[in-house]
């Protein structure tokens, strides 16, 4: 009988966010209008997340996307927890 490969648990934490999880104040902005950004972030893992930033960027960062205001330092979010950073 052949051996199935053993499931090891991750030691990492899985933070995660989609679209919907990004929120504009006021939706839809004007042109030339400031507007406030908030963004909801998720640990889908039992693991807690030290400190980590969230940046956010007009277009894909490898590809020369152009950051969208300072990055936003979070201070740690524990297994399972939610955290928004704005």
């Amino acid at each position: 009988m052949p051996s199935r490969p053993a499931l090891v648990p991750s030691t990492f934490a899985n933070l995660v966010l989609s679209p919907s999880d990004i929120r504009l104040e006021p939706d839809p902005p004007e042109v030339s209008e400031l507007v406030g950004i908030e963004v909801t972030v998720k640990n889908r893992s039992r693991i807690a997340a030290g400190l980590f930033d969230v940046q956010l960027f007009d277009g894909d960062p490898e590809a020369g996307g152009v950051a969208i205001g300072a990055p936003v330092l979070m201070s740690g979010l524990g297994g399972g927890a939610i955290a928004v950073a704005s």
